[in-house]
């Protein structure tokens, strides 16, 4: 968005938008404060320097796109994942409450969300210790939990995972996102196997407002045998998904 200090290129978002308001389509904003993909400018700024630039992004995005319904404003902040250096260097240790406590004062319609991954697997106590202030703060509305490798190294049982999706709600009290699921699998009945496995447990969680699928295309996806349609076709995981949406319209 913004690759060279104070000139954005709204482009390719506008289109998104734009597109999504045409056909009803929520927007949800990926993402606010992140380590991983932050313009390499803004870390050799100095603390009030960055503040004023984190506080001026967010004001902008919002001023521009104010029918945005969802917001991942903090992804993957845990020690080892991609902790955004430049925004605890601006804001201290309350950086991600203040990188909340911003998007609230800007976009205050939306809902605003903590992203992860390793949530429902490896990670979840570390990640909940650590946005433990920024959920008591009030500004969090949401968690959105990260869904890829949920079948490598380890098989994570449907009950291993609804056990932790019952555990981060209990323990935040907020409701969930299942916000990047995909299937690393090439083989078709592989994928259909663990879309069978997982996909109902986040559908009927009563806590679980929404499933993002992390691409659908297959060989444009961010993982190797993610896809859902191959040539053309739906895989057979994606026929299977699209008969279980239609039972439970249904039911």
């Amino acid at each position: 968005m913004e690759g060279t200090r104070d000139q954005y290129n709204w482009g390719p978002v506008d289109r998104i938008y734009e597109y999504a308001r045409q056909h009803d389509i929520p927007v949800k904003a990926h993402t606010f404060v992140w380590g991983a993909q932050a313009p390499g400018w803004i870390s050799g700024l100095s603390a009030a320097e960055q503040r004023a630039e984190i506080e001026e992004w967010i004001r902008d995005y919002c001023t521009r796109y104010p029918d945005t319904a969802m917001i991942d404003v903090v992804n993957e902040a845990v020690e080892g994942h991609a902790p955004a250096r430049y925004a605890a260097n601006a804001f201290g240790n309350n950086w991600i409450t203040e990188s909340f406590r911003l998007a609230r004062q800007h976009c205050p319609n939306a809902i605003l969300i903590y992203n992860d991954f390793n949530f429902m697997t490896w990670d979840t106590e570390a990640i909940l210790t650590l946005i433990d202030p920024a959920v008591k703060s009030g500004y969090v509305d949401a968690i959105g939990l990260q869904a890829h490798s949920l079948y490598d190294p380890q098989i994570w049982t449907a009950q291993q995972i609804q056990d932790k999706l019952d555990l981060i709600h209990n323990r935040t009290g907020l409701p969930m996102f299942v916000s990047e699921y995909d299937i690393e699998a090439t083989d078709d009945q592989t994928q259909l196997r663990y879309m069978q496995m997982h996909f109902p447990v986040f559908y009927e969680h009563p806590q679980v407002l929404g499933i993002t699928l992390w691409g659908y295309v297959y060989g444009a996806t961010w993982r190797e045998g993610t896809g859902l349609i191959r040539n053309g076709q739906p895989r057979p995981a994606l026929t299977w998904l699209m008969n279980y949406l239609r039972e439970q319209r249904g039911n």
